[in-house]
Formats: structure tokens, C-alpha cells, sequence
């Protein structure tokens, strides 16, 4: 006796792991050129439309775009922000409907090296 399993479709799936998060917020560590450079050579990868993100639901191809444009934000309020609390304040009003708030506490106290001009 055979069994017979139909055949699955093919999934144009990009299995983003950590390079990729839809409506949580990025963990920043350091410098973000790097974490660019993926993301544009992730928006290359044009065959691919369904993205599986590391954190957050699956998405279109425009959650690449979207994770650029924040790095962009990222990058000019730690530029701007004098304070932790200034530049955590900042990233959530221009975020407002992201998860993983406890992500930025977490990469301010332990992992992103700055020197803030709060004393």
C-alpha cells in the first residue's frame, strides 16, 4: 500500500530570524550599518514575498522597508537625545503601537554604549 501526499505549494518565504522585526521594536546595540546592509540585501532577494520575521507576525516585503526607516529614526534621535529616558521617550512617540517596549530598556541598561549628557 502507497500512501500519496498532495504536493505543498511552493512558499516565496524569506525566514528572517533576528535581521527582520514587524511592530516590535529593533534591539539596538551599536552602530546599525551593518543591520542596513542586511536589510537591503534582504530587499534584493526579490523572488521572496512572504517575510518571516525574528520577532513579530509574518509580513509583505514592505516590512523591509519599515525596519530602514527605522533605523533612520533610530540613528537621528541618538543623535539628538541628550538622556536615556529622552531618546526612549522619542522612539515611543514615534512608535506608538509597537511591542517589545522592555527591548529598549534592555539594550539602554546593558548593551548600547553612548555617552548620554545626563549625569
Amino acid at each position: 500500500m502507497s500512501i500519496t501526499f498532495p504536493p505543498l505549494p511552493i512558499l516565496y518565504a524569506y525566514i528572517a530570524q533576528d535581521i527582520i522585526y514587524n511592530k516590535i521594536h529593533l534591539f539596538i546595540s551599536g552602530n546599525t550599518d551593518g543591520w542596513r546592509r542586511a536589510l537591503e540585501k534582504a530587499g534584493e532577494e526579490k523572488e521572496y514575498t512572504i517575510i518571516l520575521p525574528g520577532h513579530g507576525n509574518p509580513a509583505d516585503r514592505s516590512v523591509i522597508k519599515e525596519n530602514l526607516e527605522y533605523l533612520d529614526v533610530v540613528n537621528k534621535t541618538l543623535a539628538a537625545s541628550r538622556s536615556k529616558a529622552e531618546y526612549k521617550a522619542k522612539l515611543l512617540a514615534a512608535y506608538p503601537a509597537y511591542g517589545g517596549t522592555r527591548l529598549i530598556d534592555i539594550y539602554l541598561d546593558y548593551y548600547l554604549k553612548k555617552d548620554w549628557a545626563e549625569k
